[in-house]
């Protein structure tokens, strides 16, 4: 008899994916569930929900932004007779200010977190702040590479934590006793200006990278200019707010908590940062590349629009956390013919299909 697995949602993301690979390194059976993975979920689909909830003993939750379906979820997941849940949430959801505009994400994962206490399940909540990984695979991935990140932070700092610190969270919380009814606020160990990522990014890349802080004003003029709309211009320059008022400056004990060890820095989580998983087109897939999330709160929630950039809500934030803003739109010229090549590739192998269709070849 087969071992029951566990179900990842956002088996894609930047949490999901670890949690997928130290759970499978362990031997545990896990059924990687995403829009485009291994096992199909889409969460805008309850048709695809009981295939992914089938046979499942424990899962990982990362919620749909902005939506109110964790609950319907939960309520099919008892009956599949899932045992233990953690939830992906974030860090900010006390403080109605955290960022602006956010206020129907933020009612939403509440909801979200309230669902999973009242569900009767074995429960936990990892609440993580800002992904160091945000710079080598996130958001401002692009900005690094082109050696300058241009924002309107000021002094402001975050305790940047290392998404294997997260999955390590999760995997602990689902595998191992003690965790029922934790939540977990995650963060690195101390806070990091932007200066300060700045020269540790240019120690482990080897090139110089700065950081040139702008006026909210002058970020939104920029991106603006570079063809982004006013309105995704202003959402990324709320998520940036947060940066410079220090919002998530703090320091959590989660990680202490959790996993009995304190977390790892950000000069370590960049040194160990790992390229971005390879699309099956061949393209790195960012699923937190802004053209891949859409700023009014409907983008998947690894990876957060979120109240964490990053975390496990995807957000304009973080996943506005999962390519850097203005280097993904400085480019867009060669996206475009990127994307519109792509798409007459797979046109063309459409119409060849339906011909080898309709005349039986298969």
């Amino acid at each position: 008899m087969n071992p029951q697995p566990i179900l990842v949602t956002g088996a894609t993301g930047k949490s999901g994916r670890r949690v997928v690979a130290r759970l499978r390194a362990r031997g545990i059976p896990v059924r990687a569930a995403s829009r485009t993975g291994e096992h199909p979920f889409d969460w805008t689909d309850s048709g695809t929900w009981d295939a992914a909830l089938d046979g499942v003993r424990a899962l990982y939750l990362v919620q749909l932004n902005g939506s109110r379906l964790v609950r319907p979820f939960l309520d099919s997941a008892v009956r599949h007779g899932v045992r233990r849940i953690v939830l992906a949430s974030g860090r900010g959801l006390d403080d109605p200010d955290y960022i602006q505009g956010s206020g129907d994400i933020r009612d939403a994962a509440l909801d979200s977190e309230a669902a999973v206490r009242d569900s009767g399940l074995e429960w936990t909540i990892s609440r993580p702040g800002w992904f160091a990984q945000t710079f080598t695979e996130g958001i401002y991935a692009d900005a690094v590479r082109a050696g300058e990140l241009r924002l309107p932070a000021g002094d402001g700092a975050a305790s940047f934590l290392d998404a294997d610190d997260v999955a390590a969270v999760v995997v602990t919380a689902l595998t191992e006793d003690g965790h029922t009814g934790q939540t977990y606020e995650l963060s690195g160990p101390s806070a990091v200006t932007l200066t300060e990522a700045a020269a540790i990014l240019s120690e482990a890349t080897g090139r110089t990278i700065r950081y040139m802080p702008l006026s909210r004003r002058e970020y939104v003029a920029e991106l603006v200019k570079q063809d982004v709309p006013a309105t995704d211009a202003e959402a990324f320059a709320n998520v940036a707010e947060s940066l410079r008022l220090g919002k998530d400056a703090h320091v959590s004990d989660g990680v202490q908590r959790a996993l009995g060890r304190p977390p790892r820095t950000f000069a370590e989580a960049i040194r160990g940062a790992q390229p971005p998983p390879q699309r099956d087109d061949g393209v790195a897939f960012d699923p937190a590349h802004p053209r891949r999330r859409r700023l009014d709160g409907r983008g998947t929630m690894g990876s957060r629009t979120s109240l964490q950039a990053g975390s496990g809500l995807t957000s304009v934030r973080g996943s506005c956390q999962d390519r850097s803003v203005r280097g993904s739109y400085a480019n867009r010229p060669l996206v475009i013919v990127a994307a519109t090549l792509v798409t007459a590739i797979i046109v063309a192998l459409n119409l060849v299909l339906i011909y080898l269709t309709a005349t039986g070849a298969v």
